[in-house]
């Protein structure tokens, strides 16, 4: 049996844990030994068809704001509270809109 194909604001989402747990990887391996800074590209998501559209609402585009601009200061200082504070965005969001995810998105936090 397969799986249903995820909506395109699933799929971009998924993409996004990816991305982010590849930037976790790198901001807490030893500097001495990183490899090099993993991809950091903005992702439009909230330009993607969700697959439930009532969320849809003005809450969400100004959390999917926040969240790009959490997303720039990450990519420009990837520290690791730059990064919790971009992973807080996500936890946020998706307390109120699909709350599925929450369990990964929890285990991308460096700090408690």
């Amino acid at each position: 049996m397969q799986e249903p194909k995820a909506a395109p604001m699933a799929a971009a989402m998924r993409a996004m844990a990816d991305q982010a747990e590849a930037m976790r990887a790198w901001i807490v391996s030893d500097s001495s030994t990183r490899p090099a800074r993993p991809a950091w590209a903005k992702m439009p998501f909230e330009a993607q068809r969700p697959t439930d559209t009532t969320v849809l609402v003005e809450e969400f585009f100004e959390k999917a704001k926040a969240y790009h601009e959490a997303h720039r200061l990450v990519g420009q200082q990837p520290t690791a509270q730059n990064f919790d504070a971009l992973v807080a965005r996500c936890i946020a969001c998706h307390q109120s809109h699909c709350p599925g995810p929450l369990k990964r998105i929890n285990r991308l936090m460096i700090g408690s």
